[in-house]
């Protein structure tokens, strides 16, 4: 990932600027700030997206922006980009690619700028965008997160604006929330699909890899046979065609990418490198696909995101706890945990977790689940239930994160490759080394599979391993693809190889298999031992320590015991241990000193030869120099030596002894001489010129046993004495004084032996002298002799003390430090050197003579003596010697064949040691056939020389002849002498032909061996079988006895191996001599018998006893070759065909075991199985009883079913699992082949346990159906309920509306109608509550059908649901109409009341004009009258004529002008009032009609009029049912207790519910009571265990609030004191620059504003970090007080009703828990309140729910102040927020009311429409008067005119009256709609 700069390497820094495409610069930073990222790579990354700049680093697409920042004109931006190399000009493009560094930017705008201020500009702009921004506050922080889960989820910028303004950020993720919930759903689902489809797509590239992975293995292996020189020619076509099939379906296939491949000519490992690529190419192809690289992204996101799993819970004490708690310890490195718990208080409650990436968890989980397997045996039936409830808890777990694995890991492991793969391919790469690692991890495997070549495998895997850790170190992300290649290696073997060695060198190891070594214990008794059993035998502890051993290094018992074999600790049979080295390997080793003896014996016969000399032997000669020149001192004085005297013997004698003797002691051969082979060695190192042999051969032997016997010694305490005696004894059977007085002298001075006496001086004289020590020393002793026999120290056992003070002689002095070096152990230390504890430095030296080289010399020499008589005598002595040694060798050797032969037949002895004793006698054989057919040629030859005729030669050997015949005596002498040397050549001779049958017979002997050795192993396992049998019939467990069956499948594969090594090892020895044979050179003496034989093995047939015979007769190698082939071509075929025979037996045996296997696992879980189909038979015996009884069933039923079922199917799905496995094992193993009658046996029984699964899957199916049919019927059987409920109201609607409802006469509603409308209204309610219900059930079913969109079940119950649905709203429909068509009745018979009195009223008024007019004429006559007596007054007034002519005419004019005034008037008034009273009508019909029309709109304030009616309804219609005789349900008569019928009719409908909840409850009652809860607990035990749970639950809650919200406070605390270190540096400096300057200046107000800014930031960081500590320390609070209950709450069975409010509260809440008073008072000190009572009204109790504690919630009127509150712990809450008010959606068109108007609408509410008539008033009009002389006062409704005594006036008041507000419109209007409805709606006339 990183560089070794700590630096993003390019895979990864493109990896994260992708990441940020789209997002502006704060955004990244965001984005970036959730990662794990250092500064300087988050800068790294940011400068790669483009975003910000660098010096070294200005991305294309930063220039770009900038310029066109600063630069107007495009051409010139350009001309700059393409300078800079970031522009195309051909192609017009931005290269988005490329950058520049500041310093080329720079050039580059001075050359096309030529403006430095432009420049600056241009450059300060980048600068403002380089670097890191500020720190993001939390607001920032959080709004930024609301942006980005925005830009995920496809919210568009406006939208996202809109959701933020004016109400803040919490508001917009409020408002956004329904939206983005549902885009995050969309989201899921794409990134699903886009996982689902590039991991369809992935596996198509994987199976094409495999497929070129299994070509490369097909290559490979053909190219091997073609290279094969045995291969035919017409082999090598069918191998090439072959081979040219696989390249033609490549380049088919792959295309032009596979043109290029020449799978029959070209280079293998090129070849194999293009198939390689074709698999690369694809990956790349793959990652091209956009759809593939999101989907891949997406699975490596989910791979390595961590996740908390829950894994179940438990207590303290519980019977599995321990178990749980250690194996949490032992996963604790795994991200296991223990959460909850009280101070380790019996019964308090844990749950398991674990946290890590899904992977880990699924390795780990299944790692504990194993753990939880091993613990459950031999545990109780108590804890073995809770185990398996804790496994199955867990393996839901499992499943999620099993499930994430299965879906996401190979497109996460391709993700990976590709990532690799871009880094590059070359040698070090990343990808390079992974291919190289795959490779040897090939190689390695293929090693241990073969058993060869393992070591160079293994070191070339572990170098290459080196490499991985390297890039593992840089690239860690890659660990996943090499762990993946890992699971690949033979860690098995490899970890039994590395097993095996570290046994070999392990000190610990060695001493426990000595100790059971030394019990001779066999493999069987090993396998035998049971720690279980309680007895404890020899051995048994020992080999149990050793399988612990064996356990850390990760092998078994069969390792183990294999390795206690190759130690030699046990072994299969009664046997000893092999020697140390054999005969012959022992005399090989004298053989070998040949080599140079052969050449010394040539350089000694030339000197003999006293001729020239060959110079060139010794100097010349190579072989000469390379055998002898390490002898350095030895080698230069025989040169030296053999160069000045070539011709005397004498004079170079030493040289050669001295040669001789250095180059034989200093080889291994006399070190290993033994009793066995004295003989022999003397005998050969004489014939090959060692004269002295005899005598150095003794002395070898004597020191070889001396040294093995002091090895065996402890000399370290050794006294003198012991010391002393030991050589006594020695000497006394080895004569060997010399060589062990020289050792023993070296002990004496190593161990610092104590001398006390004279005498014990004289003993290690005598030491001394033995041991040839140098005569300073002697002298040394004897002077210390002297001087001790002189001071009288030789009777007496004390120290030498002559230092008396007196003065000591100098004899004195010598013999004082004599003693003193002999009591310090270094009196010897000078001398030291001439003592080795190698033998061969006290062995004589070589006396040299020659060997046969020199003989013939000799002979030579011998033929030319004069004495013939003497040298005839020496030769008869000679050859009487020479003779005398062959009998001699014969016998020795015929000694070792009868030794030999009686070990090999030796059935006690170990088959190695027989194979070996085999091989040693064959040997013998030959040696002894050699030396008789030697022997023949010998004493033939001697008797050829006797001088006798060939006549008589042949009467000896027809035995012809009779010696007392014989007259001459030198005849007789010739006779006796040939028949003496011809019986021993035929004796010899027949010798021969014994030999020849003998080695016919053992080589047959040794051969049978390989199936002696099987038949005796296979006997040993046959009865480890019948043991094992025997052992299975005792187990009850099936995993037990598949253990056992499995032991007898690997016996019978140790049988079959048995065998099949018996014949393998026949072929080895059948090929060794094959190969022998055909190695032998062919000569013109073998040439055609060779041909025969070669023929013989060509066609492997037997070679024939001519053959053999032709065969001796001319190589008695080849001979022994083919020998050995008849006897191992004998015993392979046999032996073959045994194993052939008993591989079919064994087939058939290990097939009958894996059935066996089957049968047990399927018999154990059909066992299992009947539990959970016992519980669940009992579950719906249950549910039969309660449907019978006729009560409700509960849902709990088949939760049960539903839980029991699953346990079936998950014991189902493990069973299969363990059945396929076991069926795969088998298959692996060879117990069953594919294809056979037990595969399809067996396939059948896994096939019945799948269809048993689907029987399951369905039976789940079907009980969650039941389940869910279940709550619909309880929904549908309330809804009935309230159905039957409005059947009832229905009659009793029909009952009162056969009278009239409405009355014109009275303009209202009749009583009934009252009713009626209560009755519609109580209706109407409950339609629209079983609408509302059944839009929530729809609203149910849909997000079901989201899940599962093609069931039709879902689909035909939402149509049901809909129809019902629609039936409720058309049926509330219809009442909310039946109520507005009653009303509307209403309002046409007010209508029509208002109508007759508007027409009453203008009757009226004609009335009063008639009346008028009837005044009119009154006032006429009374005129006449009153205008006679007015003439008569102004008669007498005035008696001017004219004057009274005058006012007479005036009086008459002005009265008729009065008059006319008043009828003009009072016209007006009529008609104005009947227009205004028509209008009136018209405005009213208006009015009316508004209001009709807004019932519908205004129903809700219709149905509380109606309430507002509810006691004369109810009491009408209680009237109705008396009168009819009818008795009302008492749901019914719930509806007519209240006084609102909306609230009535609702609280009715939540009656009935409650009583479907308490039906529900009594089910679920029913349900618990039933005794068949997986745990066995009770009703009780589960309210007590499920209230542990909950606060197990609220602790961990608790926990995760109080961390973060400390952190925020710390956060908040760090902010606010920033904040104040700026507020107060801005505050010094202010001050001290108005010190010196003027207040009023422009830099002292800036730095005022200034400082005023910083202390609001403070003051404002200051509160919210108060508001944050607040909150952190009332958390605290609620945390100390959740642990304090946790560890003090206690089980009571006290009756709740008893209890205390606060004890009631927690008795709910925590399984029946309370606390005393005493801790009630402590946990008030706790919260930090006073204690002062156990009630609701106490500040314990009100603190508690102040804090939230779970059971104490409540709903809070006022809070008093900023505090973090637990909202919604049981349900939905409603906040209102005084600063922000109720958050809800709104609508278009919606309105909103004010608070004022809220307030007047509730007053509104209290009216009803049966007011209506009473606030409509119509006063009676006052009729004005024909002839008022007071001020007219005129009322019509609250129109009141005064003063209106003209028309004029009349007019201009009546108009302003009208027409203020439409005052008279408004009265009538309003009367009727703003009182009654609350809502204007009339029209206002203006009258102009």
């Amino acid at each position: 990932m990183t560089d070794e700069s700590g630096m993003l390497n390019d895979t990864y820094l493109k990896k994260y600027s992708d990441q940020l495409k789209g997002l502006n610069l704060q955004q990244a930073q965001f984005t970036l700030s959730t990662t794990a990222l250092s500064s300087a790579q988050k800068e790294q990354v940011l400068v790669e997206a483009g975003l910000i700049a660098s010096k070294d680093k200005i991305k294309a697409s930063l220039v770009a922006s900038t310029l066109a920042q600063s630069i107007d004109n495009e051409e010139k931006r350009k001309a700059i980009l393409e300078q800079l190399g970031l522009y195309n000009a051909e192609k017009k493009e931005l290269l988005l690619n490329n950058s520049c560094t500041e310093a080329e930017l720079r050039e580059t705008l001075a050359r096309q700028l030529n403006n430095t201020a432009k420049e600056e500009e241009i450059i300060n702009t980048l600068k403002l965008n380089s670097g890191m921004a500020k720190e993001l506050t939390f607001t920032e922080m959080l709004s930024l997160s609301v942006e980005k889960l925005g830009y995920r989820l496809g919210i568009t910028n406006a939208q996202m604006a809109g959701f933020k303004l004016g109400v803040g950020i919490f508001a917009a993720v409020a408002a956004a929330g329904t939206a983005v919930f549902a885009l995050y759903k969309n989201y899921q689902r794409q990134m699903d699909e886009a996982v689902k489809a590039a991991s369809e797509a992935g596996s198509e590239i994987d199976e094409n890899t495999k497929s070129i992975n299994e070509q490369i293995a097909k290559v490979k292996e053909l190219r091997e046979q073609l290279a094969d020189n045995s291969t035919t020619q017409e082999e090598a076509k069918n191998i090439k065609q072959e081979l040219l099939g696989i390249q033609d379906s490549l380049v088919e296939k792959y295309g032009k990418e596979a043109e290029s491949i020449n799978l029959v000519n070209g280079n293998l490992e090129k070849q194999i490198d293009l198939l390689n690529d074709l698999s690369e190419s694809q990956l790349k192809d793959y990652f091209k696909d956009e759809e593939n690289r999101k989907g891949a992204d997406e699975s490596t996101k989910r791979m390595t995101e961590k996740k908390t799993y829950n894994l179940g819970n438990i207590s303290s004490g519980s019977e599995g706890y321990d178990i749980v708690t250690d194996i949490v310890k032992d996963f604790k490195n795994k991200g296991l945990e223990l959460v909850g718990g009280s101070g380790g208080m019996a019964g308090a409650a844990f749950t398991i977790k674990i946290n890590g990436d899904a992977k880990s968890v699924e390795s780990t989980i299944s790692e504990v689940m194993d753990k939880l397997d091993e613990a459950k045996k031999g545990a109780d039936e108590a804890t073995v239930a809770q185990i398996e409830s804790l496994q199955d808890s867990m393996s839901k777990s499992y499943s999620k994160a099993s499930d994430i694995v299965e879906e996401n890991e190979a497109n996460y492991l391709r993700d990976l490759a590709n990532d690799m793969l871009n880094m590059g391919d070359d040698s070090g790469d990343p990808y390079d080394i992974y291919k190289q690692y795959a490779k040897s991890i090939d190689e390695l495997n293929k090693a241990l599979a073969d058993g060869e070549g393992v070591e160079k495998a293994r070191a070339n895997y572990e170098n290459i391993g080196k490499s991985v850790d390297t890039v593992l170190k840089k690239n860690n992300e890659f660990k996943p693809l090499f762990d993946q290649l890992n699971e690949q290696l033979d860690e098995s073997t490899l970890k039994a190889q590395k097993y095996y060695e570290e046994f070999e060198h392990n000190s610990y190891f060695k001493s426990l298999s000595d100790q059971l070594g030394k019990l001779g214990l066999t493999e069987e008794d090993l396998r035998a031992f049971n720690p279980d059993d309680g007895v404890v035998q020899d051995g048994e502890e020992a080999f149990e320590k050793l399988l612990k051993g064996a356990d850390k290094y990760h092998v078994g018992i069969d390792e183990l015991i294999e390795a206690l074999k190759k130690y030699g600790a046990i072994q299969d049979e009664i046997s000893e241990k092999a020697e140390d080295k054999t005969f012959a390997s022992r005399l090989s080793e004298i053989q070998n000193l040949a080599t140079g003896l052969d050449q010394l014996d040539k350089i000694y016969a030339d000197v003999l030869d006293g001729g020239d000399f060959d110079y060139s032997s010794i100097l010349e000669n190579k072989d000469f120099t390379n055998t002898f020149s390490t002898y350095t001192a030895e080698y230069e004085n025989f040169i030296k030596t053999i160069s000045n005297s070539p011709t005397d013997i004498n004079a170079c004698q030493q040289a050669f002894n001295d040669l001789a003797t250095a180059y034989i002691y200093n080889s291994n051969a006399l070190k290993d001489v033994t009793d066995e082979t004295k003989e022999s060695t003397i005998a050969m190192l004489e014939q090959m010129g060692v004269q002295n042999a005899a005598i150095i051969v003794e002395q070898s032997l004597a020191a070889n046993k001396i040294l093995a016997k002091l090895d065996t010694i402890d000399f370290t305490n050794a006294t003198k004495e012991e010391i002393l005696a030991l050589v006594e004894e020695e000497n006394k059977v080895h004569n060997t004084n010399f060589s062990l007085s020289q050792l023993l002298a070296i002990k004496s001075n190593l161990n610092s032996l104590k001398i006390d006496t004279a005498s014990d001086i004289e003993q290690l004289i005598a030491l001394a002298n033995a041991a040839g020590a140098a005569y300073m020393r002697i002298q040394q002793l004897e002077n210390l002799k002297d001087v001790m026999i002189n001071n009288g120290v030789s009777t007496r056992e004390k120290d030498l003390n002559l230092n008396r003070g007196g003065q000591m002689t100098v004899d004195e002095k010598r013999a004082q430090n004599t003693y003193n070096k002999l009591q310090d152990g270094s009196f010897w230390n000078a001398d030291i050197g001439w003592m080795d504890l190698d033998a061969s430095n006290y062995i004589k030296p070589v006396n040299y003579n020659g060997g046969s080289a020199t003989d013939k010399i000799r002979d030579k020499k011998d033929k030319g003596s004069k004495d013939k008589a003497k040298e005839q005598e020496k030769a008869k002595e000679q050859t009487s010697q020479t003779f005398d040694f062959i009998e001699t060798r014969i016998d020795r050797l015929e000694s070792k064949i009868s030794k030999f032969q009686k070990r090999a037949e030796d059935a006690r002895r170990s088959f190695s040691s027989r194979i070996d004793n085999y091989k040693e006698e064959i040997s013998t054989l030959f040696s002894e056939l050699k030396t008789q057919n030697k022997a023949y040629d010998r004493y033939m030859q001697k008797a050829n020389s006797v001088g006798l005729s060939e006549e008589w030669k042949k009467k000896v050997r027809k035995g012809a002849i009779s010696i007392k015949d014989v007259k001459d005596d030198t005849l007789k002498e010739q006779i006796e002498s040939y028949q003496t040397w011809y019986e021993k050549a035929k004796k010899a001779k027949d010798a021969t032909d014994d030999l020849t049958r003998s080695i016919q017979d053992e080589y047959e002997a040794l051969a049978k061996l390989n199936s002696e050795y099987a038949e005796n192993k296979i006997d040993k396992y046959s009865s480890s079988i019948d043991l094992l049998e025997a052992k299975k019939e005792n187990y009850t467990k099936y995993t037990s006895k598949n253990n056992m069956l499995s032991k007898e499948s690997s016996y019978l594969n140790k049988e079959l191996s048995a065998y099949q090594k018996a014949y393998r090892d026949d072929k080895t020895g059948l090929n060794s001599a094959t190969k022998s044979i055909n190695k032998t050179k062919t000569t013109k003496a073998n040439k055609k018998v060779l041909k025969e034989i070669k023929s013989c093995i060509k066609s492997k047939k037997e070679i024939s006893s001519g053959i053999l015979d032709r065969a001796l007769s001319v190589d008695s190698n080849l001979y022994n070759q083919c020998v050995k082939y008849n006897a191992y071509l004998a015993a392979y075929e046999t032996d073959k065909a045994t194993y052939d025979l008993k591989k079919q037996e064994n087939e058939s045996k290990k097939a009958d075991l894996a059935q066996e296997k089957m049968d047990n696992i399927d018999k154990y879980y059909s066992n299992r199985r009947q539990g959970y189909e016992q519980r669940a038979q009992k579950l719906n015996n249950a549910i039969d009883i309660n449907e019978a009884k006729g009560y409700q069933i509960s849902t709990k039923y088949y939760s049960k079913l539903v839980s029991e079922e699953k346990k079936n199917n998950a014991s189902l799905v493990e069973e299969r699992k363990k059945l396929v496995k076991s069926l795969a094992d088998s298959l692996k193993n060879g117990s069953v082949k594919s294809g056979s009658e037990e595969w399809y046996e067996m396939s059948k029984q896994i096939d019945d346990v799948t269809n048993a699964i689907d029987e399951s899957t369905k039976s789940l199916v079907e009980y969650n159906n039941q389940l869910r049919q279940i709550k619909w019927d309880n929904f549908d059987y309330l809804e009935e309920r309230i159905k039957t409920v409005t059947s009832e109201v229905d009659f009793m609607i029909n009952e009162l509306s056969r009278e009239d409802l409405t009355s014109d006469d009275i303009g209202d509603f009749t009583d009934r109608g009252k009713a009626v409308a209560y009755l519609h209204a109580s209706n109407y309610t409950s339609y629209i509550q079983q609408a509302k219900d059944y839009e929530k059930e729809v609203s149910k079913i849909e997000k079901e059908l989201t899940k599962d969109p093609y069931n039709k079940t879902l689909i035909s119950r939402k149509e049901e649901l809909v129809k019902s649905y629609e039936d409720s709203i058309s049926a509330a429909q219809d009442e909310k109409y039946a109520i507005i068509d009653l009303y509307t009745q209403g309002y046409e018979a007010l209508k029509n009341r208002i109508s007759d009195l508007i027409s009453e009223y203008e009757k009226l008024m004609d009335a009063e004009k008639n009346a008028y007019d009837w005044q009119n004429t009154i006032s006429e006559k009374t005129k006449q009258i009153a205008d006679l007596r007015k003439q008569l007054i102004a008669y007498s007034g005035d008696v001017s004529e004219e004057t009274r002519s005058k006012i007479q005419s005036l009086n008459v004019s002005l009265k008729d002008a009065e008059k006319d005034l008043r009828e003009s008037e009072y016209d007006k008034l009529i008609s104005d009032t009947k227009d205004m009273l028509s209008d009136l009508q018209d405005n009213f019909d208006d009015v009316i009609q508004d209001v009709i029309d807004s019932l519908s709109e205004n129903f809700k304030e219709l149905l509380d009029g109606i309430s507002k009616t509810s006691n004369s309804a109810v009491a009408t219609i209680k009237g109705e049912m008396n009168g009819i005789g009818y008795t009302p349900t008492d749901e019914f008569k719930e509806i007519l207790n209240g006084t609102n019928v909306v609230t009535t009719t609702q609280n009715l409908i939540d009656t009935i519910k409650d009583f479907q909840t308490k039906m529900t409850e009594y089910a679920n009652l029913l349900a618990n009571s039933t005794s068949t809860t997986t745990g066995g607990q009770s009703v009780k035990d589960k309210i007590r265990s499920d209230g542990e749970n909950t606060l197990s639950k609220a602790i961990s809650d608790s926990n995760s609030k109080l961390s973060y919200f400390k952190g925020l406070k710390n956060n908040a605390k760090i902010s606010r004191d920033e904040a104040k270190t700026n507020r107060d540096s801005l505050k010094k400096q202010y001050e001290d620059y108005i010190k010196t300057h003027s207040k009023n200046s422009s830099k002292a107000k800036k730095l005022k504003s200034k400082y005023d800014i910083a202390n609001s930031k403070y003051n404002e960081l200051n509160k919210s970090y108060n508001v944050q500590n607040d909150i952190y320390k009332n958390m605290k609070k609620q945390n100390n007080a959740l642990n304090y209950l946790k560890s003090h709450l206690n089980t009571t069975d006290s009756s709740r009703d008893k209890l205390s409010d606060l004890n009631k509260a927690l008795y709910d809440k925590y399984g029946q828990r309370v606390l005393s008073e005493t801790e009630m008072k402590e946990l008030a000190e706790i919260v930090g309140v006073k204690f002062d009572n156990k009630n609701k009204t106490g500040n314990l109790y009100k603190k508690l729910k102040d804090l939230g504690i779970p059971g104490f919630k409540v709903g809070s009127r006022n809070i008093p102040k900023d505090m973090i509150a637990l909202l919604g712990e049981a349900g939905n809450e409603l906040h209102f927020s005084k600063e922000q008010g109720v958050l809800r959606e709104v609508g278009q068109g919606d309105k909103v009311f004010t608070n004022e108007q809220a307030q007047n609408l509730w007053k509104l509410s209290q009216l009803t429409p049966v007011d209506w008539s009473k606030n409509l008033k119509l006063n009676s009009l006052n009729i004005p008067q024909a002839d008022r002389t007071t001020t007219t006062i005129v009322e019509v409704g609250d129109i009141v005119m005064q003063g209106v005594n003209d028309v004029e006036t009349f007019g201009k008041q009546l108009r302003e009256e009208i027409c203020k507000g439409g005052k008279t419109t408004k009265c009538i209007t309003e009367a009727i709609s703003s009182t009654q409805l609350g809502k204007g709606i009339g029209k206002a006339k203006l009258y102009k």
